[in-house]
Formats: structure tokens, C-alpha cells, sequence
């Protein structure tokens, strides 16, 4: 569909919406209009308008090492292999080398993070 809106060429393959959608998204306040009529009108979207659930940052789906676990290795500090396993997956692709430096990391969690990267 080839129209001009308001000023605004479409792109080359023309708009993706009929000018009745584009004028409704405008009443809405859903349209953003760049200053150089030469730009791209872009459609704001709401993450409280989109389907699906929001993505949190509190991982409370994975317990602590309890005292009785096998992974358990006695090192105050040592992280479950599930929460170890999360953080490298999302921070990294297959393939990528996973280093964890002994200056850095005690030796207790370079060994799990080992056992997650083989895993």
C-alpha cells in the first residue's frame, strides 16, 4: 500500500497497514513520527499490551545447596550447579570458550562452572 502519511513517503515496499489502521494507531497516540519527513514512522508498542508473561530478574526457582546434597562440596560459598548452568547458557552460545579465572572465582565454583560448560 502506497500513501503518504502526513508528510511521510512509505517505504520503497509501501506501508504494511491501510491508511484506516495507520490513522486509528495515530488517534491512539501510537505512532512515532520522526523529525526528518524523510525518516520511518514507527509504531510504539507496550510491554503491558503484548501477550505472554513478563520476563523477571529474580531467579527463585532454584534452592540452595542444602546440607545433605551430592553436589555439595563444603565451600561456603558454592553456588548450585542449576544457577551456575543458567548464567553460563544465558551469557554465552555453544561452542564459546567458558574460562573462570582462579584470582577470580574459588576453586570450589571453577570446578562446577567446569562440570556446567562439559555439561
Amino acid at each position: 500500500m502506497t500513501y503518504e502519511y502526513k508528510g511521510y513517503k512509505p517505504h520503497p515496499n509501501g506501508w504494511a497497514i491501510s491508511r484506516e489502521k495507520m490513522e486509528e494507531y495515530d488517534r491512539q497516540g501510537k505512532l512515532w513520527f520522526p523529525p526528518d519527513k524523510e525518516g520511518r514512522i514507527r509504531l510504539k508498542r507496550y510491554l503491558d499490551e503484548s501477550a505472554g508473561h513478563r520476563i523477571q530478574n529474580l531467579w527463585d526457582d532454584i534452592g540452595p545447596i542444602s546440607s545433605q546434597a551430592a553436589e555439595r562440596l563444603g565451600y561456603p560459598t558454592q553456588k548450585p550447579l542449576a544457577l551456575l548452568e543458567r548464567i553460563i547458557k544465558a551469557s554465552s552460545n555453544e561452542g564459546d570458550v567458558v574460562v573462570a579465572l582462579s584470582q577470580v572465582l574459588p576453586l570450589a565454583v571453577r570446578g562446577t562452572c567446569d562440570a556446567v560448560a562439559a555439561a
